[in-house]
């Protein structure tokens, strides 16, 4: 598990993503997994007063999880291919994997529920990525993302995902059209420095009230890692409705950076 701040109705706590859940093919059937997870639960539940929430990635749809009271959120990619895109780029301060961990992150909470990625788990998979880029003798990372120069505060963050050769938005602050675009452009730029084919954004409160179209951006269902939430407060639980649209809307911003 990852422990990360998050916030519930103006309450500050803990949310845990949970990852690497496995069973091995000769010991399924028995709801081994499921016991694992409710032991999880049962025992954050225990040592930490704070906890509002668990999360989870899944890869095998939504129904087994489903089970133990996780709900999913709808989940969409924004991808655009690179090389369509030819504006120059953009005059904004970017940073490099050693100068990551000393920028920031605004504690920005805006909806009912929030979880905030820290920095750590953004230089994880810049780790991550730098790891698998050296085992298969890829390029490396020019560049991880941007700041405003003024408060050294993080914008956006990106690391390529050798598998599926696209550059992956981790996080996108953006605040405005014109950070959203400058984002893009110097997320392709960077994937085309690496050889990659596109750049992948995950769909949320970012650009979700935006058209993809808007932003040349072609916009695909996603079938792997899709957000699950446990809500374990009180206050969450009785926010959190049954309908998956409707959850969307209680913890409208789940960035790639939060997947583990």
């Amino acid at each position: 598990t990852f422990c990360m701040d998050s916030r519930a109705t103006n309450a500050r706590g803990h949310t845990y993503g949970i990852a690497s859940v496995f069973t091995d093919s000769n010991l399924r059937g028995h709801g081994l997994a499921g016991k694992l997870l409710t032991g999880v639960a049962a025992q954050l539940k225990t040592t930490d007063p704070l906890l509002q929430a668990l999360i989870l990635f899944s890869d095998v749809g939504v129904k087994i999880y489903a089970r133990l009271g996780y709900q999913p959120l709808p989940s969409f990619d924004w991808i655009w291919t690179v090389g369509e895109h030819t504006e120059p780029l953009p005059r904004i301060q970017t940073v490099t994997r050693e100068q990551l961990l000393d920028t920031r992150l605004a504690a920005e909470f805006d909806a009912s529920f929030s979880v905030l990625p820290a920095l750590a788990q953004l230089d994880w998979h810049a780790e991550r990525t730098a790891f698998y880029g050296q085992q298969l003798g890829c390029r490396k990372h020019i560049t991880c993302g941007w700041v405003r120069p003024r408060t050294q505060e993080l914008v956006a963050a990106w690391a390529a995902d050798w598998k599926e050769n696209t550059l992956r938005i981790l996080f996108n602050r953006s605040q405005t059209v014109e950070e959203f675009v400058q984002t893009r452009d110097a997320a392709c730029a960077e994937a085309q420095s690496l050889g990659l084919k596109t750049v992948t954004q995950w769909e949320d409160s970012t650009c979700a009230a935006k058209e993809p179209a808007h932003f040349q951006a072609k916009r695909h269902p996603r079938d792997g890692a899709i957000p699950m939430i446990l809500p374990v407060a009180p206050s969450l639980m009785s926010l959190l409705p049954t309908d998956r649209e409707m959850t969307s809307l209680i913890w409208p911003e789940c960035p790639r950076a939060l997947w583990v």
